[in-house]
């Protein structure tokens, strides 16, 4: 093994910053700086060292990383170390104090917004919400807040639809606080208010906000987009029915702000029971909507401001996220405290994707590991009040939302509505951030549940659309209307496709998306720091079912009926509602100037 060789050392970390890299032949390389617009022709040994440069390190410590393996004197790594220090100053490496002192402001006052209302979708289970209600309103007595209580509600039931009412009133008379309350009824008539309004296409205004309830699946998401619309020009708070306000810190808390650009910021802790997990978290003696108001509809510069003072992570953003915060432009549209208790989701092989200190206690033994695979009950919560980038995937237990300006619509059909929305938030609305509270709410549904056992990999709505939008390219559509518009467009065509070429593209789509999960667990298999053996024994069995997923009849993995003719039906008519969905606002917008709402009151 080659002796570590003594460089002049830095007193500074640098990684490599947004850059466009093109082949220029001959063993060159064009290299173009966002951040600086300078152009540099480079060569291929000098970019495959620059390349590696991903995470903050001191110069020698990526050169040393780099030659780890490989045969280099002396004074080959003072030229590299030379080399190193040219991009540096040429802004093709970018130090990590140069980013502090860029995103740093001076404290500056910061007026919290105020919740107007809090929704609350719900189906079904009257003594639920009427639980998860009551514990929102304590807390809002012990606080000293008043806000207006909506229950937008999916239940076909005319007896069940009485209940709902009947509780609110009650609710409302040993409160005090106002309650409105939305059913079928309520929003088949608002629905044709708003085209009536507008002008719109009512069968698109139904599925938005009614949605499609022959399916036989969930229409929660067209339940949330109902609450936006009652609730257009407010900041809201919103709650799932089962969700209890008991606010508890998130385990290992810290100061400051982070910075997140991968996909998931939640750290995971898991446990045998709901017991086990309420005794771990500690009980939060704070207001958690006052939390959410510190935040939500916040400007970037006010946000930067507020962690003055205080540590600023940016080890895990990307350099061209650090650039958009640089400009100060955008605002925070979306507020996510975590959850405590039930996990919400139904993927059984959640575990083997986890990273950093997740995987680290999820893998101390194979004990903890089976264990952890067999609950549901946990913490999942990020340790520090985080910006991300993303905002998918998430979950929409609870959350803060800054309704004064248009927002993306929910996935009206199925499951996974909220990562829909989070991924049109991110793709089509880019200057409208999402972030994470260090913060927990107590998710407690009264019914027993376990695991799905459906196919690893499924076709619905609710999978299908984030993919759709994940790979969109809005080009040079520059507004949210626009970007939403050209991508309903695309959805539309899909919709529209000879069933042969859309039963290939299905096709496609399902091995491409085998192909990059069985990539990410191959390279976790192969790492440098070997996984543990219990582990690598689940994702190989995962990579098989995978391969088997891949070339399965495509028909067999829709979760509605219909096969690919009811799939595309369902895509064009999202599609169409993308298009329509700022009209549908702004008529929403427009029947409240005149006092016309779609929730009643009780």
């Amino acid at each position: 093994m080659q002796p570590p060789v003594s460089l002049p050392p830095t007193d500074d970390v640098y990684r490599m910053a947004d850059l466009a890299l093109f082949a220029a032949g001959e063993n060159t390389v064009l290299a173009y700086s966002r951040a600086t617009q300078q152009v540099q022709t480079l060569r291929t040994d000098i970019v495959d060292l620059l390349a590696q440069c991903r995470e903050f390190k001191t110069l020698d410590e990526h050169i040393q990383s780099y030659c780890r393996g490989r045969q280099a004197s002396l004074a080959t790594m003072r030229s590299m170390r030379r080399s190193l220090q040219q991009l540096a100053e040429q802004g093709f490496l970018v130090s990590r104090r140069s980013s502090l002192e860029q995103l740093h402001e001076p404290p500056a006052p910061l007026i919290p917004s105020r919740i107007a209302s809090i929704g609350f979708p719900t189906c079904g289970r009257v003594a639920t919400l009427q639980r998860g209600m009551t514990s929102f309103l304590e807390h809002c007595r012990r606080f000293g807040r008043s806000h207006d209580l909506v229950v937008v509600d999916d239940s076909r039931d005319p007896d069940t639809q009485r209940a709902y009412r009947e509780m609110l009133a009650q609710l409302q008379d040993e409160y005090g606080f106002a309650c409105a309350y939305a059913g079928p009824e309520e929003k088949q008539a608002f629905a044709e208010r708003l085209a009536s309004a507008g002008d719109l296409p009512l069968d698109v205004v139904q599925f938005v906000c009614v949605g499609s309830p022959e399916y036989g699946v969930t229409t929660v998401g067209a339940n949330r987009n109902a609450l936006l619309l009652h609730t257009i020009g407010d900041i809201i708070f919103s709650a799932d029915d089962d969700i209890i306000c008991r606010p508890a810190i998130a385990p290992d808390l810290r100061p400051g702000l982070r910075l997140h650009s991968r996909r998931n910021p939640l750290d995971v802790w898991v446990f045998p029971n709901r017991e086990a997990a309420i005794v771990a978290a500690e009980r939060a003696d704070d207001d958690i909507l006052a939390l959410h108001e510190q935040w939500i509809g916040a400007d970037i510069q006010s946000c930067l401001a507020q962690s003055a003072g205080d540590p600023l992570a940016i080890d895990e953003s990307d350099p061209r996220f650090l650039r958009r915060l640089e400009q100060r432009s955008g605002r925070i549209g979306l507020t996510l405290n975590g959850s405590l208790g039930d996990c919400s989701w139904d993927n059984p092989h959640f575990f083997l994707f986890q990273r950093g200190t997740t995987f680290q206690r999820l893998t101390q033994s194979e004990q903890t590991y089976e264990a952890a695979r067999g609950s549901r009950e946990m913490v999942q919560a990020v340790t520090q009040v985080t910006l991300a980038e993303h905002a998918d995937p998430m979950f929409a237990m609870c959350m803060g939302l800054d309704n004064r300006e248009l927002l993306p619509p929910f996935t009206p059909l199925g499951r996974a509505e909220e990562v829909g929305f989070g991924a049109l938030l991110s793709r089509c609305f880019d200057r409208r951030y999402a972030l994470h509270l260090p913060w927990t709410l107590l998710h407690a549904p009264t019914d027993a549940r376990g695991f799905s056992a459906q196919a690893m990999f499924s076709l619905g709505l609710g999978n299908l659309i984030p993919s759709l939008v994940n790979q969109f390219d809005p080009g040079f559509a520059q507004s949210a209307v626009d970007r939403l518009d050209k991508l309903g467009r695309h959805i539309e065509e899909m919709g529209r496709l000879p069933q042969h070429s859309f039963a290939e593209y299905m096709r496609l789509h399902i091995m491409e998306n085998m192909s990059a999960l069985i990539a990410s667990l191959e390279e976790r298999l192969h790492a440098r720091e070997a996984p543990p053996a219990f582990w690598v024994q689940h994702a190989r069995s995962v990579i098989a079912q995978a391969r088997e997923h891949a070339v399965a009849p495509v028909e067999q993995l829709y979760t509605l009926p219909g096969g690919h003719e009811g799939m595309q039906r369902l895509l064009l008519r999202y599609g169409q509602s993308l298009q329509w969905w700022p009209a549908i606002v702004e008529a929403a917008r427009s029947l409240r100037a005149q006092e016309q709402r779609l929730a009643q009151p009780v």
